[in-house]
């Protein structure tokens, strides 16, 4: 089984090892360069869709924060965009410029004596942000759960400052476990035929002594990976989800009276938006769970060109809930569009000195009706 986060790059092939020969790599690439297919995912279709995930994500952010939005549920979607944009963030910057280098043989200083020092602490953040988005999927399912099949609990369980807790404790607890990450490599100098890097001194990434442990190598990043990040979550979100689903089944056929059906309305589109987001996640991590099984790729060169494909899932997943929540959350849309309203008479009352405090005013209290979905 593999064990790594699709960030992978092999060291070059014109370094010389050094020790034991032990390299180790953070998507795996092949040793010469990458292929034709992988470049274009790396360095023009990832860059791209990231571009358009941090617009989204920065739009989404804008209106979790509003004062509109102060629900449990929002504290748990603010975690999850946070954790996005990192996700985003660290594969684009660890990636792309990477493989820009190992196409076409430029950035020879980030490739060969940069990217060596950077990749230790770009792994370790990179799975403590995948891991902590994972937990925070996994715990909206877990509230939502209450709030759709058990009712009665829910204002016992959906508490702010229990929210709270839980997304520090999620924060805390994925950085710490990767912790060890940090300490599995190092960068040493070794020799490489470069007539360009001839003032600089070449490094390779290295195994350290924890690195070549059995338990950190097999059991650590290998199996407690599979187990924490793809299949505890998969199972717990794929059985919450059809709970879920069914129960709203249910409540359609013996909802009675209006005051109850439009409160009901209200949570089933909250749930729904999170149920669409579930699934994009499972879809998308499914097929990385199945880059840890060796044996279903025999040719490297499908290996790494899957895995390039597996990389820009990661991106697309995390760039596409803002798309979710417009299409699909009312309750988001309206803020949205309230902004956006608000932002466009702020700009044009702005000019005018006289008078654009009351014409603020104004635009402050219309902006938002009190009728919005939950």
């Amino acid at each position: 089984m593999r064990s790594q986060l699709n960030l992978d790059v092999s060291t070059s092939p014109n370094f010389t090892q050094i020790g034991n020969g032990n390299t180790t790599s953070l998507p795996d690439m092949p040793t010469t360069q990458i292929t034709d297919f992988a470049f274009v995912i790396y360095v023009v279709l990832l860059p791209a869709v990231a571009v358009l995930g941090m617009v989204g994500n920065v739009l989404t952010m804008v209106v979790l924060w509003s004062k509109r939005m102060q629900s449990t549920t929002t504290l748990f979607l603010r975690g999850l965009v946070l954790t996005d944009v990192g996700v985003i963030v660290v594969l684009t910057i660890a990636i792309t410029p990477l493989a820009v280098g190992m196409h076409g043989k430029t950035l020879p200083v980030y490739v060969h004596t940069i990217y060596p020092h950077l990749y230790g602490p770009f792994d370790f953040v990179a799975m403590s942000v995948q891991q902590c988005n994972v937990w925070i999927l996994v715990s909206v399912s877990v509230e939502r759960y209450i709030a759709v099949c058990h009712p009665l609990k829910a204002a016992y369980y959906r508490t702010r400052r229990k929210t709270i807790i839980t997304l520090v404790l999620l924060a805390v607890s994925s950085a710490v476990y990767n912790i060890p990450r940090l300490f599995g490599t190092v960068a040493l100098p070794i020799s490489c035929n470069l007539p360009e890097l001839e003032q600089f001194t070449c490094y390779g990434i290295d195994l350290t002594d924890l690195g070549k442990n059995f338990f950190y190598k097999d059991v650590y990043k290998v199996w407690m990976y599979a187990i924490v990040i793809y299949l505890l979550p998969l199972i717990t979100m794929s059985v919450i989800n059809v709970l879920i689903i069914r129960e709203l089944i249910r409540m359609r056929s013996r909802r009675r009276d209006l005051a109850t059906y439009c409160h009901q309305q209200k949570e089933d589109n909250v749930t729904l938006v999170l149920v669409l987001i579930m699934t994009v996640f499972i879809l998308c991590q499914t097929l990385a769970f199945f880059n840890q099984i060796d044996a279903l790729f025999d040719d490297k060169t499908v290996q790494e060109n899957y895995i390039a494909v597996i990389s820009f899932l990661y991106v697309v997943n995390s760039s596409v809930n803002f798309l979710i929540y417009v299409l699909v959350g009312k309750k988001f849309r309206h803020v949205l569009f309230a902004l956006c309203r608000r932002y466009r008479r702020r700009s044009k009352f702005c000019p005018a000195r006289n008078g654009s405090s009351h014409s603020l005013e104004n635009t402050m209290i219309t902006d938002f009706p009190q009728a919005a979905l939950s």
